[in-house]
């Protein structure tokens, strides 16, 4: 009987992805996501984003200690450092997720760009060019505020809705 729950399992388990790559192909797929960096772009925006919501809790709860929070900040960075390692289940997902949309040969062909003078300009200059991007983003956010609170505003008064000020 447990044999039989076990066969079924593994049935539902690799049927449940339709997209499992080939060693060589994974492999590749794993290669094409180190060589554009996006491993560890991924991993370097999901630590911010933890560090900056810990700032936040640890600005919002004098009840916490730095130390505590020292901690906290450490244990997550590690396991979330984890999380990216090649072998993950989160990179093994990913490998997967590549594997669903592009061949082997359309794998190698991106790699192959990437590799080429202007592909690894393109990877060396994407830093510089997300964060001026998100410069430009922020300076656009800025500058619509008031515009989308005045709008706003005034859209809820004539609905009828009363605003505390």
């Amino acid at each position: 009987m447990i044999k039989r729950v076990l066969a079924v399992l593994v049935v539902l388990m690799f049927s449940s992805c339709p997209c499992w790559a080939s060693d060589e192909k994974a492999e590749d797929i794993l290669k094409l996501l180190v060589i554009t960096g996006s491993l560890e772009q991924a991993k370097d925006i999901v630590i911010y984003l933890a560090q900056a919501e810990l700032a936040a809790v640890s600005e919002s709860d004098d009840d916490i200690s730095k130390q505590a929070i020292a901690i906290i900040e450490e244990e997550t960075v590690k396991i979330l450092t984890g999380q990216f390692a090649a072998g993950s289940p989160l990179v093994s997902e990913l490998v997967n997720i590549y594997a669903e949309y592009f061949s082997h040969d359309e794998i190698l062909e991106i790699i192959a760009f990437y590799e080429s003078g202007v592909g690894s300009k393109m990877i060396a200059s994407m830093p510089q060019i997300m964060e001026k991007s998100m410069l430009a983003g922020q300076m656009m956010g800025n500058s619509i505020t008031p515009l989308l609170r005045d709008n706003i505003l005034s859209r809820l008064q004539q609905e009828g809705i009363e605003v505390p000020r």
